[in-house]
């Protein structure tokens, strides 16, 4: 079992089913662990196109991943 997930939010991942299911699963993890498990990489989408599709990921701290791999690792 991960200790984390790191979920891609990309206009790909917004078209594909499975990617959802997973999703689903990190979310059930985090309600039953009570704590902070996913993620969120935006990947070529913004906080209109993430809350369209999910409130709830909308609400969670991302990082952008234009800021490179180092940002991505300092974030």
């Amino acid at each position: 079992m991960c200790a984390y997930g790191v979920v891609i939010l990309s206009p790909a991942f917004f078209r594909k089913e499975w990617p959802q299911r997973e999703l689903d699963s990190l979310t059930a993890r985090e309600v039953g662990e009570r704590r902070k498990l996913i993620l969120p990489v935006w990947h070529g989408v913004g906080i209109a196109d993430i809350a369209r599709y999910s409130p709830n990921l909308a609400d969670k701290l991302g990082v952008k991943s234009d800021v490179g791999i180092e940002g991505l690792a300092r974030a």
